[in-house]
């Protein structure tokens, strides 16, 4: 993939984000299944879940690129958060 990732269309910017995330099946990871469901019974968030999104740049898709952010359609936003 080339350019930012502000440029890449919808279904390549949710393939970056999924590489970040890593493999669900996994045994651990803040984006494991185990964690996620561990953590989901407690109402908490795993340990690292938020450091990883936030050095993969997601809080700018939740900005529209007119005021500063990444957010371009609402099909990115909608696709981005369903890989969450």
């Amino acid at each position: 993939m080339s350019g930012p990732a502000g440029e890449r269309p919808a279904h390549a910017l949710v393939a970056d984000l999924e590489r970040k995330l890593g493999d669900p099946a996994a045994e651990s990871g803040p984006f494991s299944f185990a964690e996620i469901v561990a953590h989901e019974e407690n109402d908490s968030l795993p340990p690292g879940a938020v450091e990883l999104l936030r050095s993969w740049g997601f809080s700018g898709y939740l900005v529209p690129e007119d005021f500063g952010g990444r957010l371009r359609n609402l099909e990115d936003l909608f696709l981005l958060t369903r890989t969450l």
